[in-house]
């Protein structure tokens, strides 16, 4: 008997209604039929993680193939409207790195920086002794 204003709750679902239901989905992230219906039930779990993983992968990638797109009509424009005299761009040489450096290139990044500090310094210095010699003699 149903009450004015008050919904009588839906019959419960069949257990069978939901396996059925979601099937297609771990059908879809390359669980076989078999593994589905007959194997470890532990099992989906790890099929949902793989499509999480392959979704967020392929996300990444679209984002990638965006900027590099972006990179390529920004140099391209530059190049069509840049002013007199103005060097050209030019679209990057090589890929841009997406894998973090390993220990040994940030250590010949970190030696190639200081050198360069090391050689900038000298030649200030070199260039204020050469000031100071001149204005002594």
């Amino acid at each position: 008997m149903e009450r004015k204003g008050v919904k009588e709750p839906d019959a419960p679902r069949k257990l069978a209604d939901t396996f059925n239901e979601v099937f297609p989905y771990y059908l879809a992230s390359g669980m076989p039929s078999e593994e589905f219906w007959k194997g470890n039930p532990d099992r989906v779990v790890a099929y949902r993680k793989k499509l999480q993983i392959e979704n967020q992968m392929r996300n990444e990638m679209a984002w990638w193939q965006g900027r590099y797109i972006y990179e390529a009509v920004s140099v391209a424009l530059h190049n069509k409207f840049r002013n007199k005299g103005e060097n050209q761009s030019d679209y990057p040489k090589e890929p841009h790195r997406i894998t973090p450096l390993t220990r040994e290139e940030t250590e010949a990044e970190k030696k190639q920086y200081i050198d360069g500090v090391r050689t900038m310094l000298e030649g200030l210095k070199a260039s204020y002794d050469a000031r100071s010699n001149n204005g002594t003699t």
